[in-house]
C-alpha cells in the first residue's frame, strides 16, 4: 500500500492530535477542580450554587439578595488588597 505526500501529512497530524488528548483531559480536569475551590465560599442560603445561582437570578433583586450574602469574608477572598 503507497500513500503520497498528503496523506503521510494527515497520519501525522492524527498522530499528534492522539497525544493532544490525554493533556487537554488533564488540564479540563484541573480547570473544573480550579473552578470548584473558587465557588465554594460563593455558596451561601441565598446562593447554594454559588456563582451560578447569581448568573441565574434573572431580577435584579435577587441578583442584589445574593450579593449582599457575599459580603464579609467572601469580598475579602474576592478582593484581598484594598
Amino acid at each position: 500500500m503507497s500513500f503520497n505526500a498528503s496523506q503521510k501529512i494527515d497520519i501525522l497530524t492524527f498522530l499528534k492530535q492522539k497525544h493532544a488528548l490525554p493533556v487537554l483531559v488533564f488540564l479540563t480536569l484541573i480547570n473544573i477542580i480550579a473552578l470548584q475551590i473558587l465557588n465554594t465560599p460563593l455558596k451561601t442560603a441565598a446562593a447554594p450554587a454559588g456563582i451560578v445561582s447569581f448568573e441565574l437570578a434573572g431580577q435584579l433583586q435577587q441578583s442584589l439578595i445574593i450579593l449582599d450574602s457575599w459580603q464579609g469574608k467572601i469580598a475579602t477572598i474576592a478582593a484581598p488588597y484594598p
